[in-house]
């Protein structure tokens, strides 16, 4: 079962995402993502971790997004070899996790293949993928495996519950 979280920013996606994880018994593997920002409000960029890594510290080998003063600029190669990583496993785990997949990603074919490839798997995905549109970002809403559930601040408990139901009828 491929579930992906949409929604504003705020809303809540990547909280439920973290929700289900901590009351998820089976092994857990893939990414997340984090935005970092100044003290003066600006976004200084957004930060891709392997969730293998527990340590979590923000380098620039896992800046994925970097702000340049008008907009949040790609860094291709975190997703060509640290997002690639992530989604490589050897033996397959028991659930999948992109939070979140982005307009940042466009370009980035061996990242897109990966996610794909994690799609079109028997293993479970729960994601996050944004509301903007983009090839990449539109071919993956388009797949008839995928269950795309809007997330807002009024609807959480019932995504978490439309979340785990879905999941444990998969398993």
């Amino acid at each position: 079962m491929n579930v992906l979280l949409t929604g504003q920013s705020g809303a809540g996606k990547s909280a439920l995402i973290q929700r289900v994880l901590s009351e998820y018994s089976r092994d857990a593997r893939g990414f997340v993502t984090q935005r970092i920002r100044s003290p003066e409000g600006e976004r200084d960029g957004v930060f891709l971790f392997d969730m293998r890594d527990r340590a979590r510290l923000c380098t620039a080998q896992n800046m994925a997004g970097e702000w340049n003063g008008r907009r949040m600029v790609s860094v291709p190669q975190t997703f060509e070899t640290l997002g690639v990583q992530a989604l490589t496993f050897e033996g397959a785990p028991e659930l999948i996790v992109m939070d979140e997949l982005g307009i940042l990603e466009e370009g980035c074919q061996r990242f897109q293949s990966s996610v794909k490839g994690c799609l079109d798997a028997e293993t479970d995905v729960l994601g996050v993928i944004k509301a903007q549109p983009g090839a990449f970002l539109d071919e993956i809403r388009a797949r008839s495996d995928v269950h795309i559930i809007r997330v807002d601040e009024k609807n959480r408990d019932q995504a978490y519950q439309e979340i785990t139901r879905l999941l444990a009828r998969s398993t």
